[in-house]
């Protein structure tokens, strides 16, 4: 069927995407997480709170349970980098981030093909009869793009000189 093979290489895709970040993340120092990728922009230690709080936020968003961490939303997901001070460590946030990536799995694996085509709960029951293509699927399609991009940011991390 055309919508379990695009439910599969979804997920398929989501889950190299996870993994391809788990494994940068490990590579990288924590001196390179807390280094900007580009001048003024995010540091690595920001965006492993973000893609944690992501993360989270698609557990709510698929009305699976609650947001299990919403004290990152008003540092991760709000306000922009450097805005809000928090005592999270880099060791802390990489934790956060497994946790998260690992949650997420564990709820979503159990999803039904009717569940993944099904509406999120940012869209109405009425606003979803005309508007099918705001499910699940969906989502997913659009958050591995997002972490493809945050992956992409990450990886320039390796690239800069550092002393050791």
């Amino acid at each position: 069927m055309i919508e379990n093979n695009l439910i599969s290489t979804s997920l398929q895709k989501w889950n190299e995407h996870n993994k391809r970040l788990l494994s940068l993340v490990e590579k990288l120092s924590e001196e390179q997480l807390e280094e900007e990728i580009a001048l003024g922009k995010n540091t690595g230690k920001y965006l492993l709170g973000h893609l944690a709080a992501i993360n989270n936020h698609i557990i709510v968003l698929f009305g699976l349970a609650k947001n299990p961490q919403p004290e990152l939303d008003d540092i991760f997901l709000f306000t922009p980098d450097k805005t809000v001070a928090h005592n999270y460590t880099v060791a802390m946030l990489k934790q956060i981030l497994l946790e998260s990536i690992q949650g997420l799995d564990e709820k979503i694996k159990g999803l039904t093909e009717a569940e993944w085509l099904d509406r999120h709960m940012n869209v109405s029951d009425e606003d979803f009869k005309t508007q099918t293509h705001r499910n699940k699927i969906n989502v997913l399609i659009n958050r591995t793009l997002h972490l493809a991009y945050h992956l992409g940011q990450l990886s320039l991390l390796k690239q800069k000189p550092y002393e050791n």
